[in-house]
């Protein structure tokens, strides 16, 4: 419930993020919250009032220090950037930080919580939010601040649903988009974002918002492209890159490359000063010309994600995404070829309108045939704002509601199909944690062909190797009743693998299931990497709890742990033996 606004030094407004992961050993920091306090400090009036600042929380922080942190801080109105991720926590730590600071304001904004339907719900069923800011969150948030400061002058604005003193809710639509976007909401030049940190920084940066297609699973839905002047994104660049260490960074846009022109440009820009730095960017690959092909190539360590969503034309048709799929496999392979050091990340979507759990299959075997660096198989989910959201039985889909909106079935996927595509695509996603795993997949696949029983060879050895760790107590601690928590699942998958001697399982499980080991070719890598095996299973049985492994190292082939991380330093020495056993 509302509260005066106090004093101007009670007035203390704190922006929060709650980020899910770190980049490696450095600090990335969410562009939401910043970009709203470079905003929102760029406006006079609200400077003279309002202590304004941000907070940046991280999901391995413990509750009761962030709590302790907020409590300390005693600010007067909380901001949460809310996403998939952390909206059921964002709402368990606001339930908590009201009953210690009861007057305290609470507001959401971000997309998991901005759009009217789902603010309205929110707000009913989480006593401890005072309002939402729905929509894009700088004209929304600007104009709601001065409505709290005078309520009786400044009318409810556009963009923000409110919780009024009686508990009645007052709807104020959706925000304003801002008309043009410039140096005022760069929380880089404004100083914002505090770049000192020695353990160096990975960046969020946009070149452009909004996204020129209206796919009916975004939650951005129909907005137009707004472009930030391309001299601000080279300033910010260049000043990060003279004040600070910077090991890379998030480009944010729905397509890099949508503008090619600019994409060059800024490409060249980080050739030439960072391009050992690690780069994402979002990408379609039909919109890629050889001449950026060239400029990427000279970046070993950039990633490019992908959003394929599925092979079925008329899946693709329904999500208003109609793809030329031979072409697209065309420009993947040849992106590939191009630059082979450029990490390709593909991007599918289990349960759209029209999609099966047979041709979603198919998806799956069309992806890993791309020989992709890494895959993200996720399953549907209902974001507010999208045009599933808005009417999902008019699509065939059966959903759960807020915070998370997940989605229960589908037309024709049943929800114990669905359960059977999350874990499937869940065990895919941890296998590509484990690089050498995944190599020996990709080169056994076509050797399986010829014994395959149906159509799709990589697939079923995947199911095959799911189907063994299953019958290893894999399966004892799924949550089946819950199919759509594929994040959660994926968590548990790859802990599961990390203990050695079910990594040790895997790895015997596909040498057993495939020829590979009497192949020729391979014959040498495959008797290094039994050997591994035979080692890992007599020192770390599967049932050693994960915080039950001592440091190790295994004479034979030079392995050691500090401590076991998937994917890394196992998997190198791996490749060690590999090129011993090939010398040998």
């Amino acid at each position: 419930m509302l509260t005066e606004a106090g004093q101007a030094s009670e007035r203390r407004i704190i922006l929060a993020g709650l980020t899910p992961f770190e980049q490696g050993n450095c600090r990335w920091v969410p562009l939401a919250p910043a970009a709203l306090v470079s905003y929102l400090r760029a406006q006079p009036d609200l400077t003279s009032s309002f202590q304004i600042s941000m907070v940046d929380f991280r999901s391995y922080q413990r509750d009761a220090d962030i709590l302790q942190a907020l409590e300390e801080e005693r600010p007067w109105l909380l901001g949460w950037s809310t996403y998939v991720w952390n909206i059921k926590r964002v709402l368990a730590l606001s339930q908590a930080i009201k009953e210690r600071l009861p007057d305290l304001l609470i507001f959401l904004g971000g997309p998991q919580a901005g759009h009217p339907s789902a603010a309205q719900r929110l707000l009913e069923e989480n006593p401890a939010i005072d309002g939402v800011i729905c929509g894009e969150g700088e004209i929304a948030l600007v104009s709601t601040l001065r409505h709290l400061l005078t309520p009786e002058t400044v009318p409810l604005p556009a963009g923000l649903t409110l919780r009024q003193r009686d508990g009645a809710l007052r709807m104020g639509g959706m925000a304003p988009l801002l008309p043009t976007l410039g140096r005022i909401n760069s929380p880089i030049l404004n100083g914002v974002l505090e770049l000192e940190d020695p353990r160096g920084h990975f960046l969020s940066l946009q070149t452009y918002r909004g996204c020129p297609n209206a796919c009916p699973f975004c939650g951005w839905g129909p907005q137009g492209v707004r472009l930030f002047p391309l001299e601000t994104v080279v300033e910010e660049l260049k000043w990060a890159f003279a004040k600070a260490r910077v090991e890379g960074g998030f480009f944010l846009d729905a397509d890099f490359f949508l503008f090619p022109e600019r994409a060059k440009a800024i490409l060249q820009l980080l050739a030439a000063e960072l391009p050992e730095a690690t780069w994402f960017f979002e990408a379609n690959p039909l919109h890629i010309d050889r001449e950026t092909m060239d400029l990427l190539s000279r970046f070993p360590h950039a990633l490019l994600s992908i959003g394929l969503q599925s092979s079925n034309p008329e899946v693709l048709r329904r999500a208003s995404r109609p793809t030329d799929l031979p072409l697209f496999r065309r420009c993947f392979q040849e992106l590939r070829h191009s630059a082979p050091h450029l990490s390709l990340h593909l991007g599918l979507i289990c349960g759209l309108p029209g999609e099966s759990l047979e041709s979603y299959l198919d998806s799956l075997e069309f992806a890993l045939t791309l020989r992709p660096s890494s895959i993200s198989p996720n399953l549907l989910m209902l974001l507010p704002g999208s045009f599933y959201f808005a009417d999902p039985a008019n699509h065939g889909i059966v959903a759960g509601g807020p915070p998370d909106y997940l989605v229960l079935e589908t037309e024709f996927m049943s929800c114990e199909e669905l359960a059977e595509a999350a874990r499937l695509s869940s065990f895919i996603r941890a296998c590509f944690d484990f690089p050498r795993l995944r190599s020996l997949v990709v080169l056994t696949a076509p050797l399986a062909e010829a014994t395959a029983s149906g159509p799709r060879p990589t697939v079923e050895i995947y199911q095959r190797l799911f189907h063994r760790m299953r019958e290893q107590g894999l399966a004892t601690n799924f949550h089946p009743e819950v199919p759509c928590r594929d994040h959660e699942l994926l968590l548990h998958m790859v802990d599961w693998l990390r203990q050695a001697g079910h990594t040790a399982a895997l790895y015997r499980a596909l040498l057993e299931e495939t020829s590979l080991d009497r192949h020729s070719t391979w014959s040498g890598e495959a008797r290094a990497l039994r050997e591994f095996a035979d080692e890992l299973d007599s020192r770390f049985p599967p049932e050693l709890p994960l915080t039950g492994v001592k440091p190790w190292k295994l004479p034979l082939c030079g392995a050691w742990s500090e401590p076991f991380l998937p994917g890394s330093l196992e998997e190198r020495k791996i490749q060690q033996q590999v090129h011993l056993t090939s010398e040998k």
